[in-house]
């Protein structure tokens, strides 16, 4: 019997949500456990162009086998490799087929082309809330593979019970074939805070979801309205869609003196900058998890989150929850909440950091898998 894990969807090594978590899966598995016994291979079907291994952290054990796929940088060629010619490669194939995005091959489920158990992962349904994201056809597509993978997969896991109050509401399929697996950091203690300075932080890829022009909005109207002038606030990822749109808006507030873009930044570097802030700004329109104010609390490090989506699941009581995302006065409010009530909220992050034990996510994974072996 094999484990497949399918990859294709990531083509550099600046992975982002649906990256990280799979990253962090293959750092924290013991892979010498009982279930992946069940497996003579481990076949990793990635982008030819990508050290996936590197990447995602693989072990070097002889049980993986790399199975690098040409063209996988272009969005249709992944499209017609996935669903018209994969589903062929895999015909009579026994094992599990797991995909840590909402992709699974369709053709063998419809057809029951072989006797793979399929667990697919929607992480979000941005795209029915957020259609202007991805355009028209992708968007499209990205709609309907979501709704066909939580159809025809034996098993589904995302990110939060937020996300899956979702996938119920949109896509109908019963509750039970859900599993909630956290996002987490591996093998990462809670640090006391030791450092902070006149600082605040998104990480976040630059685009109109984020909801970035409201806050750099509301953090002006903060310096103004709480005369705060010498806080700054730096905004690190990479350029999104439509991020043009956020740097108009950045130049015409005129207050990019206060306001700085970091661009993609590794590990090492963000963490500089998450270490020593005063807090993190995250006020996405919508959130399948948010692992940055999840990271941020690590550091001992309070966010001001929007209202929205999984974003208060994943605070509770570590920060503040803004009311008004949409509104540069009440994310002023907020961060100054923030700031004259750090220490009650710093102190209920260690307890909120329970909720995303590395080993707690992991065994909820592993008894996915285990439930699938069981019915293979």
């Amino acid at each position: 019997m094999k484990l497949y894990i399918n990859l294709l969807n990531f083509n550099s090594d600046k992975i982002a949500g649906a990256g990280y978590f799979m990253k962090r899966l293959f750092e924290q598995i013991d892979f010498s456990s009982s279930v992946f016994q069940e497996f003579d291979e481990i076949v990793i079907l990635h982008n030819k162009h990508l050290a996936v291994q590197k990447t995602f952290s693989i072990p070097s054990l002889a049980k993986f086998k790399y199975k690098p796929v040409g063209g996988m940088n272009r969005f249709v060629n992944r499209i017609l490799y996935e669903q018209l010619i994969l589903p062929f490669a895999l015909i009579g194939r026994r094992g599990i087929y797991y995909s840590p995005t909402p992709v699974i091959p369709l053709l063998c489920a419809v057809f029951k082309l072989n006797s793979l158990r399929l667990i697919s992962t929607i992480h979000d349904m941005i795209p029915f809330y957020l259609r202007e994201k991805y355009g028209r056809l992708r968007s499209a597509y990205i709609r309907a593979i979501s709704k066909a993978s939580a159809k025809y997969s034996h098993s589904v896991i995302t990110v939060s019970q937020n996300s899956k109050s979702d996938i119920i509401a949109l896509t109908n399929i019963p509750g039970d074939k859900i599993f909630v697996v956290y996002n987490f950091l591996p093998k990462t203690e809670f640090k006391k805070e030791k450092v902070v300075t006149p600082t605040f932080i998104t990480v976040s890829t630059i685009e109109p979801g984020k909801n970035i022009e409201n806050t750099i909005k509301g953090f002006k109207r903060f310096t103004e309205k709480y005369n705060s002038g010498h806080y700054h606030y730096f905004i690190i990822g990479k350029n999104g869609w439509n991020y043009m749109s956020i740097l108009q808006e950045l130049n015409s507030l005129q207050i990019s003196d206060k306001v700085h873009l970091t661009g993609y930044l590794n590990e090492k570097e963000k963490d500089k900058y998450v270490s020593q802030c005063t807090g993190m700004l995250y006020l996405s329109k919508y959130e399948g998890f948010g692992i940055p104010p999840m990271e941020a609390m690590y550091f001992g490090k309070p966010s001001v989150v929007s209202n929205s989506s999984s974003l208060p699941e994943v605070v509770g009581k570590a920060g503040v929850i803004c009311k008004e995302a949409n509104s540069p006065e009440a994310i002023a409010d907020s961060i100054y909440h923030l700031i004259t009530n750090r220490e009650k909220y710093i102190k209920e992050i260690p307890e909120q950091l329970e909720k995303f034990d590395p080993q707690t996510q992991v065994k909820e994974f592993i008894a996915t898998l285990e439930l699938n072996v069981k019915n293979a």
